[in-house]
């Protein structure tokens, strides 16, 4: 009888661990596949890197779209708008959205690892360039992709 109860556990806990690691593997599993579906460039246009890819969702940058509104010799302040072509992977790499960026980086004197963000030109929004959380991760490559666009070197780290 003890060795039936002993049986029956051990079937059960068999059962638990299979379904522990199946659903393990499924759920991150799919994240590491997930990496490899965004294509580096899009199209295979080294024109349009990608600058960050999630859910479905690509982000390129379109670097024949960037333009220098200010680089200022005298107090170091540098500003620059650029295109962010958004794809849906889903769809075949369908262009859902193109949007303008603009960046603002104040003298390095001043502020080294932070710069600001707008829509539109206007409303400004700081951003820490060295903050690589999910949430920031769009502005902080397309920052960092159009700065070495522009000057031909990569934002000193």
């Amino acid at each position: 009888m003890i060795n039936n109860i002993i049986g029956r556990r051990f079937i059960i806990m068999k059962k638990i661990y299979i379904l522990l690691v199946a659903f393990l593997i499924i759920t991150f599993g799919k994240h590491v596949q997930a990496d490899g579906i965004y294509p580096d460039y899009l199209n295979d246009d080294s024109n349009y890197p990608i600058v960050y890819g999630h859910m479905g969702t690509g982000f390129y940058l379109d670097k024949s779209s960037i333009v220098i509104k200010e680089n200022n010799k005298n107090n170091g302040n540098v500003i620059f708008a650029e295109n962010i072509v958004c794809i849906d992977i889903d769809k075949n790499n369908e262009i859902t959205n193109i949007y303008t960026v603009w960046y603002k980086k104040p003298s390095q004197r001043t502020v080294f690892n932070i710069a600001y963000v707008s829509n539109d030109g206007i409303n400004w929004h700081d951003f820490h360039i060295d903050d690589t959380h999910g949430y920031n991760m769009t502005t902080r490559n397309s920052f960092l992709l159009g700065w070495k666009a522009i000057f031909y070197y990569d934002w000193p780290s």
